[in-house]
């Protein structure tokens, strides 16, 4: 008996089966080979490192919360930055803070890689200043194909064109 894509679970939850799901590490094998054994949680920022996706508010907002001085809490930064400027801006923040429980990765993640992330985050942050990155990068849809809890920043709908419907409100 194959599970239909979408199953009512009960009057509140609705599942959607996704293929990622398969693609899924085990979490220790995985924790291992990203050499991340030490770490009780680990929450991940996944996705291309830009301004407009808020990584330095992501930093700063870690750094100002008691995950900060719990060095089995890692913060995640995963994603390729191409704006080398923006890139000293956090490594600067990181290193400023003395904290050596934030690790920033911005080369390309290839998809063995992004399996490994994904599977050993504990929780997937998404801070966009709006919401055209949420349904364009795939990272939303990654984290829930993975079945991981999502936090995301409420941003303001941007629609185009004008009036069109949107899918869905973050």
């Amino acid at each position: 008996h194959t599970p239909s894509a979408l199953m009512m679970c009960d009057r509140r939850t609705v599942m959607i089966h996704h293929w990622i799901q398969k693609l899924a590490v085990d979490y220790t094998e995985a924790r291992k080979k990203l050499r991340l054994e030490r770490y009780k949680t680990i929450l991940l920022n996944p996705g291309f490192i830009t301004k407009g996706k808020g990584q330095l508010e992501v930093i700063k907002t870690f750094l100002n919360s008691y995950h900060a001085v719990n060095p089995e809490t890692l913060l995640a930064i995963v994603g390729l930055c191409r704006d080398t400027k923006y890139l000293g801006e956090l490594l600067d923040t990181i290193g400023k803070s003395g904290r050596n429980n934030i690790t920033l990765d911005p080369s390309f993640v290839s998809q063995e890689q992004r399996h490994l992330w994904f599977s050993v985050a504990d929780c997937i942050i998404l801070n966009a200043t709006n919401a055209t990155p949420y349904s364009a990068s795939g990272q939303l849809h990654t984290a829930i194909g993975y079945r991981k809890p999502i936090l995301a920043k409420n941003v303001e709908i941007n629609r185009w064109p004008p009036g069109s419907a949107t899918l869905f409100s973050v």
